[in-house]
This record gives C-alpha cells, structure tokens and sequence, in this order.
C-alpha cells in the first residue's frame, strides 16, 4: 500500500495506479471502445451518401479486386465458351458451357469475397444498394470499375483469339419482350438465392457460393431457348459493344438490373432480419456475414 486517506475519520488505504503506456498516450481505452463497436458493426450503411470510404486503402483495393473480377469473369467466359464450341456441339456443348460458368463464379466469388464483396457484376451492387448494405460511393465507383474490367476483358479476348464473340442476340423467332422477362425471371432468383445462401447470416455461410453457382448454372441452361441469359449487364453489354451490335443490348442490361432489384429488395425485406449484428462493412457473396469477431482479453 502506498498511501492513505481519512474519509470521515477512517483510514483508508489506496492501490497505487498503473498507468497503462496505451492509456498514457490517451489511446487503450478509446481503442479498446472502438474494437468493441467493430465487433457489433452493422450490416447496413446510416448514411447512403457517407463520403469517408474515399480515405480509406482498402475502399481503394476493393475497387481494384472489382475491376480485376469482372475482367477475369468476361474474358474467361467469352474464351470458354468459344473454346467449348470449337471442339464440342449440341447439347453436349450446352452442358459443358454450363459447368464451365458454374465453375467459374465459384472460383472468381471465393477469390474476391474478402476483398471487395466480390459482386463483379452492377446488377449484383444495384441490389446491395437498395438494401442500404454500401454507399451511393461505393456502387458507382464499383460500377465504373466492373464497366472498365467488363470491356477490358471483352477487348483482350477479342485480340487474343481474332474471332467474332459470342452474345446474346435474338434468334429469328425469338421474341424480345419475352427475354427481357425472362432475364428479369432469372436475374431475380439469382440474387434472391444470394442474399438467401450468402447474405443472410441463418443461410449457408462459406458454403453460399455453391449454391449462387448452381442458381447461375440452372438460370444458363434454362436460357437457351430465350436466347441466354447473362444475369449481368456487362457481360452481355462488353462482347456486344466490340462486335458493334447493340440494337438488343438493353434486353439483358435493363433486365437484368430490374430482377436484381426486386430479388435483392423482396429479400431483404421480407424475410432477413436486419438487426443481426456482426456483419462487415462490405457484404460479401460468399458468406463472410457469418464470420464471428472474436473478443480477446
């Protein structure tokens, strides 16, 4: 004991105080305060026109994993596909090209999820934008950057193999209006999945990205008789803007953007609880709403 004080003719003996260093440089309990309120983050933005991501490195490297996403997704696609049609036909094609896809956005989720969300497509962070889960900063500087990756890839593969890339057209007896319903059908389902699976801290977890890969793989064979389905806007707007052919673009743009809305919307707000806490910043498809911030003492 150190010292003493009379309180009401009581001797009363005293702890010395540690000073802690962090606390001395007025930061451990302040610091100790923030990681505590890190921990019970919530999955949704306060301000939808919250400018402070601008500051930050990582909202910088999350545009960067967009851009290299969506340029990975689209060059990769339009290059599978022309090599599946070289050496395979028929449905036996179909099929292959169907896996392929799957795969590949098992693969460009899982690679990108940590980093930026991995939505790589705009119909994707239009739906996230609705729900309050980023910032109006956010989506369009994501868009921008899904946009510039979507025609980089699109341009590279065009150079790489000098033939004709593959996109979605109408067939002569397809109709218009009836693609544009079902890219819309389709679109909606695979991001009513991905806040179901993915999203949605009671869905799968880690494991959501297999299900949002299945959802794409039935939505592509189901496309067929429609003319395909992209259920991204860029993928079908890149290839059609180098072969210079955009008198149907809108069909799988405009479709695919309304789909996501309503599926990420009829969602979120009829079925997620939305005051689960836990969440990080960035929602993520593949399931990293489900990570658990543990507290060490």
């Amino acid at each position: 004991m150190s010292r003493a004080e009379e309180e009401g003719g009581t001797v009363v003996e005293m702890e010395p105080k540690t000073i802690d260093p962090g606390e001395r440089r007025g930061g451990g309990r302040k610091r100790d305060h923030e990681e505590d309120e890190k921990k019970h983050e919530s999955c949704y933005v306060d301000n939808l026109f919250n400018l402070d991501e601008m500051y930050k490195p990582d909202f910088y490297r999350a545009l960067f994993a967009e851009f290299l996403a969506t340029q990975f997704f689209v060059a990769l696609s339009l290059a599978g596909t022309k090599g599946i049609e070289d050496i395979l036909t028929g449905g036996a094609a179909t099929l292959v090209i169907v896996l392929y896809h799957g795969l590949l956005i098992l693969i460009v989720i899982y690679a990108t999820a940590h980093l930026s969300g991995a939505h790589f497509n705009p119909a994707m962070s239009l739906g996230t934008l609705l729900c309050k889960r980023i910032t109006l900063l956010r989506f369009g500087a994501y868009v921008f950057c899904q946009f510039l990756g979507a025609i980089a890839g699109a341009g590279f593969i065009k150079l790489a193999i000098d033939a004709p890339l593959s996109y979605n057209k109408l067939g002569p007896d397809q109709s218009a209006g009836r693609a544009f319903f079902f890219e819309m059908y389709c679109t909606f389902g695979l991001v009513f999945g991905a806040f179901a699976t993915a999203f949605d801290p009671r869905g799968w977890g880690v494991f959501g990205p297999i299900a949002i890969a299945c959802i794409a793989m039935l939505n592509i064979l189901a496309g067929v008789a429609t003319g395909g389905v992209a259920m991204n806007p860029f993928r079908a707007l890149a290839p059609a803007i180098w072969e210079g052919d955009l008198s149907n673009a809108w069909v799988w743009t405009i479709g695919s953007f309304l789909g996501a809305s309503l599926g990420a919307v009829t969602y979120e707000y009829s079925f997620m609880r939305r005051e689960h806490p836990a969440c990080p910043k960035v929602p993520s498809t593949a399931g990293s709403n489900h990570l658990k911030h543990e507290h060490t003492s």
